[in-house]
C-alpha cells in the first residue's frame, strides 16, 4: 500500500473536525487571502485523505494476526512516497520506481 500522505491516519470524524464542511467555514476559508488558503490546505489532509477508522483498525488487526507465532505479514505499507515511473517487466509484473517525498530519494 503506497500513499503520498506522510502517515496512515484515521479520517477526522469529530464534530469539531466536521465544522470544516459547514457553509460558515467554507465562506470563511474562501474569504482568506490565497496565500493563507495555500498554507492551510496541506495541514487539513486528514479531513479528506484519512482512512476510515474501522478500516484502519481492521488492517491493523489483520497484520497483527499474520505476525502471530512468528509469521510475516506479507504486506508493505509505505507512506510518504509517490510513483515516479511504472512499467511492465516480463509481461506479467509491474515495476514501480518510487520517490520518498521528504527525502527526495
Amino acid at each position: 500500500w503506497l500513499a503520498r500522505t506522510q502517515a496512515f491516519a484515521p479520517m477526522e470524524y469529530s464534530k469539531l473536525g466536521l465544522e470544516h464542511f459547514t457553509p460558515d467555514y467554507s465562506r470563511y476559508f474562501h474569504a482568506l487571502p490565497e496565500s493563507a488558503r495555500d498554507e492551510l490546505v496541506p495541514r487539513q489532509w486528514q479531513l479528506h485523505k484519512g482512512i476510515d477508522a474501522d478500516t484502519i483498525a481492521a488492517i491493523h488487526d489483520e497484520l497483527y494476526r499474520r505476525t502471530l507465532h512468528g509469521g510475516w505479514p506479507d504486506a508493505t505499507l509505505t507512506p510518504g512516497v509517490h510513483v515516479r515511473t511504472a512499467g511492465r517487466v516480463a509481461g506479467t509484473r509491474v515495476e514501480l520506481h518510487l520517490e520518498h517525498t521528504q527525502q527526495g530519494t
